[in-house]
């Protein structure tokens, strides 16, 4: 995925998944590469334990929350199985953003001149990530409810910080990512995760029926009428807010459809790459947490948060383990290419029959760009790839490249337990065939 390249303009618009959303990203991720992928992998990991203890600080200012509310809302956080491609390096920016979005929240909630510049300063940067630019609007809200606790009002400063972020968010969507495009340190949106009328308008829908649950307590609060629940800070309606915030962007991409989407999420094989647009909903989804087991009587409440945490790491090290022995796969396929490189010397054209497709993580398909990066890594040369789709009435005896077909030869568990190679290469010719 990532190529070699002298030039900083080159780096920037030469990432083929996340297009470089991040600009500037060549002078912390270039060097970190250069001593290897995995000095970047650690970065993103620790990157997650840092976006835990900054939501821990933030937390700390809402007076609303007990210690313990806080520490199982940092808890869920980190460990909610819906961020399986966390350890992807195509999401490194977008995992590091979180960190930096959150550091750039606390330094807004210090009030003094210098640390709110700066503070918005971080946030305007994650702004060039488009789902930042919709849950930036979170970014206030510890800083509301703790003026609700302390004065019973949202003070001026918090507003201010509400419409200056209004304010940083529309000029990042209309002015600055095209400014940074023309400066070359960023690489043109290529219309991927484009906005369509229809998604917006579900995304309206969907969001609005998340929100209202903490307008009903908005009214209640001003009406002061009496609530059900005093001992409940709005825990859970204020997660439903936060979670409407994180999905909104998706949803108006064309993500979260359906139910089954937001069912299928928290399985560890079922989410193929739809893990990367749930980046944004663990904090919804842990404050609800929270805010269910305040119902409960405190014994329950232990039970229920034991059963949900090894519920959580059960699932993660299913899905951590599947990009194992996904990973294990690719570079038995690469190891096997390099043995007979000698033997594939002079083919340029390789085809893939994937006879092994249960060892993919998250149950995905490996696209055809993935098995080219692959062989070229392995042979140090650049490849093709035969499309088999084209239909041929008949063939010369010309050889033209060479098939690949791997079998699996070892299932998952016995993989995890013995590290042996899970699939064997057959190579088959592929001869010259054309439409007559």
């Amino acid at each position: 995925m990532y190529k070699e390249v002298s030039a900083i303009r080159d780096f920037e618009t030469s990432c083929p998944i996340s297009r470089c959303k991040l600009p500037f990203t060549y002078f912390w991720e270039q060097p970190l590469l250069e001593i290897g992928t995995w000095a970047l992998r650690m970065v993103v990991v620790l990157a997650f334990l840092l976006a835990g203890y900054l939501l821990s600080l933030i937390l700390e200012e809402v007076r609303q929350i007990t210690p313990r509310q806080r520490s199982i809302i940092v808890v869920l956080f980190l460990l909610l199985p819906i961020n399986g491609a966390r350890i992807g390096l195509t999401t490194a920016r977008s995992s590091l953003a979180l960190a930096i979005f959150l550091l750039g929240v606390i330094l807004v909630q210090r009030r003094g001149t210098t640390a709110v510049v700066i503070g918005l300063s971080l946030i305007s940067y994650t702004m060039f990530w488009d789902s930042f630019q919709v849950f930036a609007l979170a970014a206030p809200i510890p800083m509301m409810l703790g003026d609700v606790a302390a004065k019973r009002r949202i003070s001026n400063f918090s507003i201010g910080i509400m419409v200056t972020i209004c304010c940083l968010a529309i000029a990042n969507r209309y002015i600055l990512k095209d400014l940074v495009v023309s400066l070359g340190v960023a690489a043109p949106d290529d219309g991927y995760n484009s906005i369509r009328p229809i998604f917006l308008i579900r995304a309206i829908l969907i969001s609005g029926l998340l929100i209202v649950p903490f307008g009903f307590r908005v009214i209640q609060k001003i009406a002061k009428l009496k609530t059900p629940n005093p001992r409940t800070p709005w825990l859970v309606e204020v997660g439903m807010l936060l979670l409407a915030l994180g999905t909104f962007p998706y949803i108006a991409a064309g993500h979260f459809a359906n139910l089954s989407d937001w069912i299928m999420m928290w399985l560890p094989d079922a989410s193929d790459w739809d893990s990367r647009h749930q980046l944004l909903q663990g904090f919804g989804f842990a404050v609800i947490g929270v805010g269910f087991f305040e119902t409960c009587r405190e014994v329950k409440v232990n039970k229920i948060l034991i059963i949900t945490i090894f519920f959580c790491i059960t699932v993660n090290l299913g899905t951590y383990s599947s990009y194992y022995v996904d990973g294990l796969k690719q570079h038995t396929l690469m190891e096997t290419l390099r043995s007979k490189s000698i033997f594939l010397e002079d083919v340029t054209t390789f085809g893939v029959i994937d006879d092994a497709r249960d060892l993919n993580a998250r149950g995905r398909i490996i696209r055809d760009y993935e098995w080219e990066g692959m062989i070229e890594a392995a042979l140090h040369r650049p490849v093709e790839i035969w499309n088999p789709q084209i239909r041929t009435t008949s063939c010369t005896t010309e050889v033209v490249g060479i098939t690949l077909r791997i079998r699996k030869t070892s299932g998952k568990l016995a993989t995890l337990m013995t590290r042996s190679r899970p699939i064997e290469i057959d190579f088959l010719e592929i001869f010259d065939c054309r439409t007559r």
